[in-house]
């Protein structure tokens, strides 16, 4: 299991300070992008994007939470092994994916917990995408309650990524109480942010998850 602090959870005044802290106990970052027209939130942007993604090692993940997201992509400045998400639920054409897989990026596929996997078979069995996100919250802010009826979804999920060597993920609301549940599916990327970033140690909450990376990652995902 990969594990990737949500920025959007953390203290933006001390962002670079952060990265610095966590980048040795993580396996990249996670940050959302959103317009308010697909969410009820204004958060991050592309310049955010691109300095940090001049400053970390490890990749960045992406999320945009955007209603137009393919408009935005050639203003990203994308690293190999970059995660780029674009949503379901979203206005987008199958090149999204294929820019981002033109950079050497990972083109990624996010679904609402209301959004039906059978949605998005056509994609997953064309081979558009390499990583499948499950959103585990309503999405629009940190801190939003874990959908439990997500973790039945992902155990189909799993089964539908390991015959096509798609990247199943997770993202909000994961924290110490179901970790060890989503391991178990397995879940191969997992977002952390107010169960880390609500505590008044995040380093030290950081640590607290140190055991679960590497456990129950898929040998096949790419």
């Amino acid at each position: 299991m990969r594990i990737f602090p949500s920025l959007m959870a953390a203290n933006q005044l001390y962002l670079g300070e952060i990265v610095v802290q966590l980048e040795p106990l993580c396996d990249g970052f996670h940050l959302d992008i959103m317009d308010i027209d697909f969410v009820d939130n204004i958060v991050g942007g592309i310049n955010l994007a691109n300095e940090l993604s001049r400053a970390v090692k490890k990749p960045l993940w992406i999320d945009l939470f955007m209603a137009n997201p393919e408009q935005v992509l050639p203003r990203l400045e994308i690293e190999p092994e970059d995660i780029i998400t674009i949503h379901a639920e979203s206005t987008f054409t199958n090149d999204a994916f294929t820019y981002i897989r033109s950079k050497q990026g990972k083109a990624s596929l996010a679904i609402n917990p209301e959004t039906s996997l059978e949605k998005i078979i056509p994609l997953v069995s064309s081979k558009a995408i390499d990583h499948l996100v499950l959103m585990s919250v309503i999405p629009g802010s940190a801190g939003r309650p874990f959908v439990d009826s997500v973790i039945e979804k992902a155990k189909k999920a799993y089964e539908l990524c390991k015959t096509h060597n798609i990247i199943l993920a997770m993202d909000g609301g994961i924290s110490s109480t179901n970790i060890a549940t989503l391991a178990q599916i397995p879940v191969q990327d997992v977002v952390l942010g107010s169960a880390i970033f609500h505590k008044e140690n995040p380093v030290a909450e950081l640590l607290a998850y140190q055991e679960w990376r590497n456990i129950g990652t898929n040998d096949e995902q790419g």
